[in-house]
């Protein structure tokens, strides 16, 4: 009878190292449960802020590169408007260089007869 008392003892108490056991499991479970749902919306908080600001800084970029896009476009359209008169001013000093040429040799020739002239005189 005793071994028999002392066997339902002894069950007993296993059954309730049991229960505790459980119970601290399922306590941590619980408690394991909270932090992943916290940890859940931390991460799907981050993800957002992560995106707003990848998306912010990808119109910031955009606007950056067609402000670029857009300087130096009028660069282009000044700078070829730059040679345009260049090659105008270019065009002209060639024609009156090519007048003072032309003249210069009418004076040489008219200097040539004057010198000639001189010397028949």
């Amino acid at each position: 009878m005793r071994s028999v008392a002392r066997i339902n003892k002894v069950r007993s108490y296993r059954k309730q190292t049991r229960r505790c056991f459980r119970g601290a499991m399922m306590d941590e479970a619980k408690e394991a449960s909270l932090w992943a749902q916290q940890l859940n919306i931390h991460c799907g908080q981050l993800c957002s802020q992560s995106k707003e600001g990848t998306e912010k800084m990808r119109t910031d970029i955009k606007q950056a590169i067609e402000t670029k896009m857009t300087d130096g476009e009028f660069w282009i359209r000044e700078l070829e408007q730059r040679l345009t008169g260049v090659k105008k001013v270019i065009e002209e000093l060639e024609a009156v260089e090519r007048r003072y040429c032309r003249a210069m040799n009418i004076c040489e020739r008219i200097i040539a007869v004057n010198i000639e002239c001189s010397h028949n005189r």
